[in-house]
């Protein structure tokens, strides 16, 4: 789990500075379509590196076949992911759908969505690398899975509170900073995720 944390970690810091550096290049929609190929296989690649490291190319034979294994029972898996993807994502189709000229709004609306999405990797990467641990103390200890359990809900409140009191309270400047004076609009979306809305 260390090698697949520590890759989604390089998957969204990668996803965050080309992204950066392809506003500040003012690139296209396609351009940020290889921002994320680009950060996609990068991620890809770390995982094959270490696959390839750890299993010799004598035992590759015996992996496949228990891929193969594997793959009969992914179906329920592929959909759990696709439900979790049209979950992100209905939001910008219910909005292109309800508004005529949806272009201005739905650009809005996604500048803000973005900074919020690309903060979610802090959670799923630190619940993922605890995810073996709270498994095994499921079967041999209750009192140290409670322990776990608990210290793990006030380190993710100790990161979350900041976050959110920070993005309310500096939410107009980050909109600012990251995306310009045309995007202002986008900070009534952002402070709207982590408080009142404005």
């Amino acid at each position: 789990m260390e090698y697949i944390s520590l890759g989604s970690i390089i998957f969204n810091l990668a996803m965050l500075i080309f992204a950066l550096l392809a506003i500040h290049l003012g690139m296209d929609v396609y351009g940020f379509s290889y921002v994320y190929l680009i950060s996609r296989h990068n991620f890809f690649g770390l995982l094959c590196l270490h696959s390839l490291k750890k299993n010799p190319a004598a035992q590759m034979g015996y992996r496949i076949r228990s891929m193969e294994i594997y793959d009969k029972g992914g179906h329920t898996i592929r959909a759990f992911i696709g439900i979790i993807r049209i979950y992100y994502y209905i939001d910008t189709v219910m909005i292109s759908l309800m508004i005529s000229n949806s272009n201005e709004a739905m650009g809005w609306y996604n500048a803000a969505y973005r900074m919020v999405l690309v903060l979610s990797f802090i959670p799923v990467t630190f619940l993922g690398a605890i995810y073996p641990i709270m498994s095994n103390y499921y079967v041999t200890s209750d009192k140290n899975l409670g322990f776990i359990f608990e210290r793990s809900f006030k380190y993710l409140m100790a990161l979350a509170i900041p976050i959110g009191v920070g993005t309310i309270i500096l939410g107009d400047q980050l909109i600012f900073l990251i995306y310009g004076p045309e995007f202002a609009p986008s900070s009534m979306h952002l402070k709207s995720w982590y408080g009142p809305r404005y």
